[in-house]
C-alpha cells in the first residue's frame, strides 16, 4: 500500500485484487493511521469496518502474541518502534524489551487511549464522506454471527474463534480453531524439543531441561514475522509465504480468459500494444499478426528500425503519445530492450494516449520464464538476461534484486496488478490476456482476431534448450537477432569506455590546454561546468 501511494495510485492498486482486506498493517507500518485519508478518497464506494473487543482482554492479548513463552510480544514492538500515537517511551527514551531505561512501561490506558483517538478520527473521516459505510464489530458480542449473516448473506456459522493463543485460552476447543502459521511451527518446534528431551534421557541420561533461551530472542523484526490478532473476523489466516507452493497460484499469475467481450470478436480496436515482459511469448504474438496480414513490430520501431523503447522514450520527452514517433504498426508486440521497460515507465501515458487501444498480456510458468532468462541470450557461459536485470535499476526491480524466481515473479505479479488496474479505471479499453502454454489459446486467438489458428506457434525459442521444437530458419532467424543484439551492446559499451577515457585524460591536462581547447570547440560539454568552477 505504501508503494501504491508513493507511485501516484490509490492505496491497493498494487497489492492484488481481493473483495476483503481484513488485516492492512504488519504490526510495524500500519495504512490505516498513514493512510487513512488516501484509502478514504482512494475508494469512495468502500465499506469500512472497524472491529472492537474488551480493552483489558485486547491488552493481553498484545502482551503474550506471538504464543512463546518469554517474548518479545507486540506490545514490545508498538512500543519500540515509532508508530503513530502509540505509546512509547517518550523523551527520546529507547525501549529495551524490558522496561524504558528503569522506568515504567506504558499500560493498558496509553494502548486504549491510542485505540480511541483511532476509532474517533476513523468515524470522523467517514462521516465527512457519506458515500462510504462503516460497520463496527464487537467481537465479543454473542450475536455478531447473526448479524454478520443479517449483513452480509453469509451463514453466521462462518463466524468464530480464529487463531486464538491457546496459551491464553484454554477453554477453547483448540480442535475448532484454525490457527495461523507462526502456532503450526512453534507447535513443530515443541514438539521436536520434546522428542530431543525423551532422546537424551533414554540415551544420555543428560538434564532434560528445555531450554527457554530458543524461545527467547533479540526483538529484531525476525521476532514478529507472524502478527495478528488473538481473533479475527470472518476470514481464514491467508498471508502467504514466499517460500510456499501458494506464492504462485495467486492471481496475478493466471490468465483471466473473460476479459473480452464476444461482441468484440473480430472487431477489437487497434492499435494492439503487449504490455507483457520479454521471453513471454513477444514474438509469438508478432508472428501471429504477420501472419494474419497485419503490420506488426517487435524490439524495432518505424523504417529506420530504432528500439521501440528509445522511440517511445523520445515520443513522451516531446510532449507526444508514446508511440508517436515510432512508425505505424498494428501489433506492437515488444516495447522493452531488456533495460528500458516502456510498458512500466510509460505505462499511464499509453492508457491516456490510445484512449481505444486493445492491450495485451502474456502469462506462461513462472519457473519456465525463470529458466528461459538464465539462458538467453542462447550462449553456453552468459551472462543472460537474468543477470541484466539484476545489474539494473529496473521500477519494481530495483538492482541486485532478480536473483532467483520468486523475486522476478513478484515483480511481474505487481506488473500485472497494475495493468489491470489501470485499465479496469478505462473502460474503453480492453485488455487480452494471452496464456502461451494453454494448449487452446490458437482457437482463442482464432476466435477473437480472424486468424486462422495455425498462425500460432513457438518463436524465437532458445536453440539451446528447445532444439526439438524449432526449424533451421527458426534457427537462423533466432541467432541473427541474437547478434544483431550483442554487436549493438558491444559497440555501445565500447563507445561508452572511450568516452571516459578520453575525459579522464582531458581532466589530466594543464589549464592552458584546456582553455585552449575550449577556445577551439574541442571540450566535451559536460566539463565545461566543471571547469567554470
Amino acid at each position: 500500500m505504501k508503494e501504491s501511494v508513493q507511485a501516484g495510485l490509490p492505496p491497493l492498486a498494487l497489492c492484488g485484487i481481493a473483495d476483503m482486506y481484513a488485516q492492512i498493517d504488519d504490526a510495524l507500518y500500519f495504512p490505516q493511521i498513514e493512510l487513512l485519508d488516501e484509502i478514504v478518497h482512494g475508494y469512495p464506494n468502500a465499506t469500512f469496518f472497524l472491529t472492537f473487543r474488551s480493552m483489558e482482554k485486547w491488552y493481553h492479548s498484545i502482551t503474550h502474541w506471538p504464543p512463546r513463552k518469554n517474548g518479545p510480544y507486540m506490545r514490545d514492538r508498538m512500543i519500540k518502534f515509532n508508530i503513530t500515537g502509540s505509546p512509547t517511551c517518550g523523551d527520546g527514551i529507547d525501549y529495551n524489551y524490558r522496561d524504558c531505561n528503569g522506568k515504567d512501561i506504558p499500560e493498558i490506558e496509553e494502548f486504549s487511549d491510542w485505540y480511541c483517538k483511532h476509532v474517533q478520527r476513523v468515524r470522523d473521516v467517514v462521516a465527512r464522506n457519506p458515500s462510504h459505510t462503516l460497520v463496527e464489530v464487537d467481537i465479543e458480542d454473542s450475536e455478531i454471527g447473526q448479524r454478520m449473516e443479517d449483513t452480509f448473506g453469509i451463514q453466521k456459522s462462518c463466524w468464530g474463534h480464529v487463531n486464538a493463543n491457546a496459551n491464553i485460552h484454554p477453554e477453547l476447543n483448540q480442535s475448532q480453531v484454525i490457527i495461523s502459521k507462526f502456532q503450526k511451527k512453534q507447535q513443530r518446534k515443541e514438539k521436536m524439543n520434546g522428542n530431543n528431551i525423551d532422546h537424551r534421557e533414554d540415551n544420555e541420561q543428560e538434564d532434560t531441561n528445555n531450554s527457554d533461551e530458543d524461545e527467547e530472542d533479540d526483538g529484531t523484526l525476525e521476532a514478529f514475522d507472524e502478527v495478528d490478532d488473538d481473533y479475527a473476523t470472518t476470514s481464514e489466516d491467508v498471508e502467504d509465504s514466499k517460500d510456499d507452493a501458494s506464492f504462485f497460484s495467486q492471481k496475478c499469475f493466471k490468465a483471466r480468459t473473460d476479459t473480452v467481450s464476444r461482441s468484440l470478436y473480430n472487431n477489437l480496436p487497434k492499435p494492439y500494444i503487449n504490455l507483457g515482459f520479454p521471453k513471454m511469448g513477444t514474438s509469438s504474438l508478432h508472428s501471429f499478426f504477420k501472419c494474419g496480414g497485419l503490420a506488426s513490430t517487435h524490439y524495432s520501431c518505424g523504417k529506420k528500425s530504432e528500439k521501440c523503447s528509445l522511440c517511445t522514450k523520445h515520443s513522451v520527452e516531446a510532449g507526444l503519445p508514446p508511440l508517436s514517433q515510432c512508425g505505424k504498426a498494428d501489433m506492437y508486440a515488444q516495447l522493452d530492450n531488456g533495460q528500458y521497460f516502456p510498458q512500466i515507465e510509460l505505462l499511464e501515458e499509453f492508457i491516456h494516449g490510445y484512449s481505444n487501444a486493445t492491450f495485451f498480456l502474456t502469462f506462461r510458468s513462472m519457473e519456465k520464464w525463470y529458466q528461459s532468462l538464465k539462458n538467453w541470450p542462447p550462449r553456453q557461459h552468459g551472462p543472460h538476461m537474468n543477470n541484466r536485470f539484476r545489474k539494473l535499476n529496473i521500477t519494481g526491480l530495483p538492482a541486485g534484486q532478480g536473483k532467483n524466481v520468486q523475486e522476478l515473479s513478484d515483480w511481474y505479479c505487481k506488473h500485472v496488478e497494475r495493468v489491470r488496474f489501470l485499465v479496469a479505471r478505462h473502460p474503453s479499453h480492453t485488455l487480452v490476456e494471452v496464456d502461451i502454454e494453454d494448449p487452446e489459446i490458437g482457437q482463442r486467438m482464432e476466435d477473437m482476431f480472424g486468424i486462422e489458428k495455425s498462425c500460432w506457434g513457438h518463436k524465437n525459442a532458445n536453440a539451446i534448450m528447445m532444439t526439438d521444437n524449432m526449424t533451421q530458419l527458426e534457427m537462423v532467424e533466432m541467432h541473427k537477432h541474437y547478434k544483431e543484439e550483442e554487436t549493438a551492446e558491444m559497440k555501445a559499451q565500447k563507445k561508452e569506455e572511450q568516452r571516459l577515457k578520453q575525459i579522464e585524460h582531458l581532466e589530466s591536462l594543464s589549464p592552458r590546454r584546456i582553455k585552449r581547447r575550449m577556445k577551439n570547440g574541442r571540450w566535451p560539454e559536460e566539463l565545461v561546468s566543471k571547469v567554470e568552477s
